[in-house]
């Protein structure tokens, strides 16, 4: 799967910078990646409880 994720543009900054903060005092909470791709939104794994993540392609 990650050998065709290449074609998928990388993810801008803001899409850890918003939800890090969002998160930065929820250690419990809980995150739902929908069309998670490459995985940008791994960083977060470390301040939540867990992450459920899914993608179609």
């Amino acid at each position: 799967m990650v050998s065709v994720c290449h074609h998928h543009p990388p993810a801008p900054d803001e899409v850890l910078t918003c939800p890090t903060a969002l998160l930065a005092n929820a250690p419990s909470a809980r995150v739902r990646d929908i069309g998670c791709g490459q995985g940008e939104l791994d960083p977060l794994a470390a301040q939540v409880q867990s992450v459920d993540a899914v993608d179609w392609s």
